[in-house]
């Protein structure tokens, strides 16, 4: 019998498992840690026997994860009215949105950002604004021409997000598909470039946007409004600094169990960001490039391995919990929509790297195909716009995982496309 068939009668053991434990829990009062502790347990072993199928196929672990979430939330463990679960695993959140900034700052490409530093500012600039107005207003045209009684949504402060988490992209994933592919040449360097800038102009328009309604319903002033963005802005990038020289420190002079002061730290930035209504992905991922730019590359590598080696436990765990949210119903009144929405936004980044890129290269012809995946950073937004807006944000957050699930399978595979071409020509 193959591995990975061995793999599949496993996965199959630990669905009936947890069907027994489900029908054990109802005859029986179980306290809260112990059902904690069994559900951690269950969340990582499916989260990893699927991304490790999956992969089997090529597509990214984060699939995996997000897939064993629905198999648990839809067929076994919860039912729709039962998924309070999450509350338990409020740290593991503030961990996740640390360790995703940190990855993203420490991919950026420092000596190819600086030769093309104002070039390249100014194409993501043009093409993320383009992008983001004609996803947003085709989006909200779309709204007004269809019946959302039915999903009790803000058209206007819907199609704006939507624009805005369609900036986002995915580091993660392009990544890994590069490492896969052992592509490291200037295409796939200047792609990991954009895509970590394209977050961070994310990051700060979906600021600038909150603020701006935030104000807005609470009948003061706008300007107000920008002038708070800017100081969360500021402070946000000076704590991203500190921390930053914070890491160097540790991995200069102390060194022992750098893993573990790492999520650590991870939980402290996201809780003190969360405190005092600071942006973390921003302080984050400053962070990252902070000790991109000053740290030896011996502490780089020590820096990216123990990311590597957390983001295994955390982010099989989180996206997992991220699963379980996704509602089918829900998801069914806007099927049309999501659609409509991921063809566009493919459509316009296809466009705008033909208008706008600065030269005539791979870059110009396929750079598209690098940035449709879409995974944390747009994620993350969509869950904070969930806690500030209910009602409007439940439902992005609903859509915004739908379309991560179709942009991580059609995402690494457009890339890995572009990525041999890019050998070839």
């Amino acid at each position: 019998m193959s591995k990975s068939l061995r793999k599949l009668f496993f996965l199959i053991f630990l669905l009936l498992a947890i069907l027994s434990i489900k029908y054990i829990s109802i005859y029986t009062s179980p306290s809260p840690l112990s059902f904690i502790t069994i559900s951690m347990g269950i969340f990582l072993l499916m989260g990893y026997l699927l991304s490790d199928l999956f992969s089997k196929i090529y597509l990214p672990n984060l699939t995996g994860y997000l897939l064993s979430g629905i198999l648990l939330s839809q067929i076994i463990y919860f039912t729709k009215k039962d998924t309070s679960l999450f509350q338990y695993f409020e740290f593991i959140k503030n961990i996740t949105v640390s360790l995703i900034a940190f990855s993203t700052g420490i991919e950026i490409n420092i000596s190819l950002l600086r030769k093309n530093m104002k070039k390249l500012l100014q194409f993501i600039i043009i093409n993320d604004f383009f992008v983001f107005i004609i996803l947003s207003g085709c989006t909200y045209l779309f709204l007004k021409n269809i019946n959302l009684h039915f999903i009790c949504i803000n058209p206007l402060q819907f199609s704006i997000f939507i624009g805005i988490l369609g900036l986002a992209s995915s580091p993660l994933i392009a990544l890994a598909t590069i490492e896969e592919s052992k592509v490291n040449n200037h295409f796939s360097m200047e792609i990991l470039n954009i895509i970590v800038l394209k977050d961070i102009l994310a990051v700060l328009l979906f600021s600038s946007f909150v603020l701006i309604f935030e104000a807005f319903y609470a009948n003061s002033s706008v300007f107000l409004g920008f002038f708070k963005f800017f100081i969360m802005i500021v402070l946000s990038i000076i704590i991203g600094i500190f921390i930053g020289f914070i890491i160097i420190f540790y991995l200069k002079q102390i060194k022992i169990e750098f893993g573990l002061f790492l999520m650590i730290l991870a939980f402290i930035l996201t809780s003190i960001c969360d405190k005092f209504h600071l942006e973390t992905l921003i302080a984050g991922m400053i962070a990252g490039i902070i000790v991109k730019i000053y740290a030896s590359e011996n502490n780089i590598t020590v820096f990216e391995k123990s990311l590597k080696v957390n983001k295994l436990f955390i982010y099989a765990l989180f996206f997992t919990l991220l699963g379980i949210h996704i509602d089918f119903f829900v998801i069914s009144k806007f099927l049309n929509l999501l659609i409509f929405v991921f063809i566009l936004r493919v459509i316009l980044y296809y466009i705008g790297f033909t208008l706008f890129y600065y030269e005539k290269n791979q870059v110009k012809k396929m750079g598209w195909m690098g940035i449709i995946s879409q995974s944390g950073v747009a994620l993350l937004l969509a869950m904070q716009i969930s806690e500030i807006m209910p009602d409007t944000g439940k439902k992005i957050l609903l859509f915004t995982l739908s379309m991560t699930a179709i942009t991580e399978i059609i995402g690494p595979i457009l890339m890995k496309f572009s990525l041999k071409k890019s050998i070839e020509t």
